[in-house]
């Protein structure tokens, strides 16, 4: 009502009778009693359609998972799509279900991060610490290039300069990245190095216990990079520690400004607006300096993990599945097929009106905080 409505109304009022107020009053009334009306049958109406679409991309994904097992593209597959801190879908075909345990490649990695992070929760590392600083006996093998150490924070961006294959520094510290396994095999080693504890038995007390992750192996072989085997049902309460700022059943068990540590800018990378890059464990797609989603996949053969989690909507995918070969055409189409449809769900969901079955939550600090400085 704008001002001068308001004005002449009060300035006039005493010339009417009540009744005419009273007709007004319901007039009002049922205009915007029709404006709620009007509006609560269009929300009702793109539920319904989005509610359908919801159950197209359901039924695609069962049709998908059972039809690529019944070709023997994959033996067994276990898909769950968490949504607003809660199951929204989930399907498992060739005899799986969602305490199965695969074998998760390099999805160790993330966990062994995780591992990490929880020792400079502890005081007992720091990010900024060099290799020669925890394991001296080891500094001939690392020297300075460039005048650069090697610290464990490059280790775990991939930026140590440490190839696939070898056991020497080819580039200066924080210049590049280069995806190596022998990086993850050197924090698996400082893992041990500073708790006194073997690899298997600090990630069975400190992340497997805390958060219940209960099918959840490390082998004899593992190294850090690989060798951690877990279930989509455990897969789902490690991811939720992400999306719930570093808490577990309301228990917190790694702080909110380490987990921001994950998606700072390295050194390396320039500030645009789409960015792709690797942080402390995970891969990262951020746009506009903004985490829009967080990945990790762990492939060979017979082996297929992924793990996506998309903060805005506390929402995360969990994909395992073993293929005889990981390069098979059959298998990498079916890889592709889930993965679009997984997302899609995700963004229908996010497209749900507040008041539905999933109530859209709010932004949470991870993806609201800029891309940081890179401390």
């Amino acid at each position: 009502m704008s001002r001068r409505f308001t004005k002449v109304l009060l300035t006039t009022s005493l010339i009417f009778t009540p009744s005419f107020i009273q007709m007004n009053s319901r007039n009002e009334q049922s205009n915007f009693d029709r404006f709620v009306q009007n509006n609560v049958a269009e929300d009702e109406r793109k539920f319904a359609e989005l509610k359908k679409e919801l159950i197209f991309l359901e039924n695609s994904m069962i049709g998908l998972a059972n039809s690529t097992v019944g070709k023997k593209f994959i033996g067994g597959t276990s898909v769950a799509i968490h949504f607003n801190g809660q199951l929204a879908f989930e399907v498992n075909a060739g005899g799986f279900k969602d305490n199965t345990t695969f074998s998760l490649a390099s999805v160790s990695k993330p966990i062994t991060s995780y591992a990490i992070l929880q020792l400079v929760e502890y005081e007992e590392l720091k990010l900024s610490d060099t290799i020669n600083d925890i394991l001296p006996e080891m500094s001939k093998q690392f020297p300075e290039i460039a005048g650069k150490k090697i610290t464990v924070k490059n280790l775990l961006q991939h930026t140590s300069g440490i190839p696939y294959i070898g056991t020497r520094p080819i580039c200066a510290a924080g210049t590049r990245f280069m995806y190596s396994n022998y990086n993850y095999k050197l924090l698996s080693l400082i893992i041990e190095k500073v708790s006194g504890q073997s690899f298997a038995s600090f990630i069975k007390d400190n992340v497997f216990k805390p958060l219940e992750m209960n099918d959840s192996k490390v082998s004899p072989n593992a190294d850090g990079a690989s060798g951690i085997m877990s279930s989509t049902r455990d897969l789902a309460n490690f991811a939720s520690v992400f999306v719930n700022e570093g808490r577990f059943n309301d228990e917190l068990v790694l702080t909110n400004n380490l987990i921001r540590k994950i998606f700072r800018l390295p050194t390396h990378v320039s500030r645009e607006e789409f960015m792709e890059y690797y942080g402390l464990g995970w891969r990262v797609t951020a746009l506009e300096s903004k985490v829009k989603y967080f990945y990790h996949k762990g492939m060979w053969d017979g082996i297929f993990s992924d793990v996506s989690i998309f903060p805005s909507s506390k929402s995360f995918i969990i994909q395992l599945a073993n293929p005889p070969s990981y390069r098979a055409t059959g298998f990498t189409s079916y890889q592709g097929q889930m993965s679009y449809l997984a997302n899609k769900y995700i963004e229908t969901l996010e497209k749900l009106p507040k008041g539905s079955d999933f109530i859209l939550p709010a932004r949470s600090a991870v993806v609201e905080e800029e891309i940081a400085d890179r401390r």
